[in-house]
């Protein structure tokens, strides 16, 4: 593993017995708790393109807003069904939702991460072409 892996953050997809499913970093864990840190729950919906095709799309919402404005939560692991890593992309896509100051696209820039430990942590963005799907 290269010096860069370890220093960059890492974002799980967190599937709860419920059936919701978050994309967030883990902070803390012990036998029977974890701290979720920034967790954004995945929406995932059907869309059709100009050419008639049906694609999945994704939307992140920031989890339990608008009724806290907390960014860390401490949750049981029994409500937990399963955890993974996230893809590359979507550690991309979670990173703008997540560090965007305004509505342009990050594209080829550095976006610095905003808490004290993640500072030291930089990732260059680029923008995915997509067929002409925007959200």
């Amino acid at each position: 593993m290269s010096d860069l892996a370890k220093e960059l953050p890492t974002y799980y997809i967190i599937k709860f017995h419920n059936g919701e499913e978050i994309i967030c970093s883990l902070k803390q864990a012990d036998e029977e708790t974890v701290k979720l840190v920034h967790p954004m729950r995945i929406h995932a919906y059907p869309k059709m393109t100009e050419t008639g095709q049906v694609k999945e799309q994704i939307a992140l919402h920031r989890w339990l807003h608008p009724y806290t404005n907390e960014i860390e939560f401490e949750i049981n692991k029994k409500d937990i069904m399963t955890l993974a890593k996230c893809s590359d992309t979507m550690m991309t896509y979670y990173e703008n939702f997540l560090y965007k100051r305004d509505d342009i696209n990050v594209t080829h820039k550095e976006v610095q991460l905003k808490s004290d430990e993640e500072k030291k942590h930089r990732r260059d963005y680029i923008t995915v072409e997509t067929d002409k799907d925007v959200h």
